[in-house]
């Protein structure tokens, strides 16, 4: 009986472990991805911070926008009219 509240023991104890491995797994995944996307943003900001003040405009942004549409996709006038509902 006492080899078998062993086995489970290791059992049990096998199992946390792999679940702590795949949240761990999963968590490295999640910052690769994250990391991705944050050099993307930086570079679509960099791109857009060399443009002129008339390039801008010339796509209806101006350098104020760049921020917010380097984190939404839109410009900050365009994010204060949605609705949230």
């Amino acid at each position: 009986m006492n080899m078998h509240k062993n086995n489970s023991l290791i059992t049990n104890r096998a199992g946390v472990m792999v679940a702590a491995l795949g949240g761990l797994t999963e968590g490295l995944m999640n910052l690769t991805a994250n990391w991705g996307e944050r050099a993307e943003r930086r570079r679509v900001a960099d791109q857009l911070s060399a443009l002129s003040d008339r390039e801008l405009a010339d796509i209806g942004l101006s350098r104020g926008d760049i921020p917010s549409v380097t984190i939404w996709g839109s410009p900050s006038s365009d994010i204060a009219n949605q609705r949230p509902f």
